[in-house]
């Protein structure tokens, strides 16, 4: 087997507790190319907000960056 490279692991994380200015609750949804370290990934999301929201995000990335080969997801 080659060296890993682009796109075939991305490191999803989803980190809530984030205070907006408004006093609402948010959470971070970030995404890391487990190769590259680059952030595919960098979107804040209402707290209570849907899976649709994360869903969106993630979408949104496979879109501009392509499929990678597995996720990785720690929520």
């Amino acid at each position: 087997m080659g060296t890993p490279g682009a796109v075939e692991l991305w490191q999803l994380d989803i980190v809530g507790g984030v205070l907006l200015a408004d006093g609402t609750e948010a959470k971070v949804v970030t995404g890391l190319d487990g190769h590259s370290r680059y952030c595919v990934i960098a979107t804040v999301v209402r707290r209570g907000a849907t899976g649709r929201a994360l869903w969106a995000a993630f979408a949104a990335a496979l879109t501009r960056f392509g499929v990678p080969g597995e996720v990785l997801c720690v929520a």
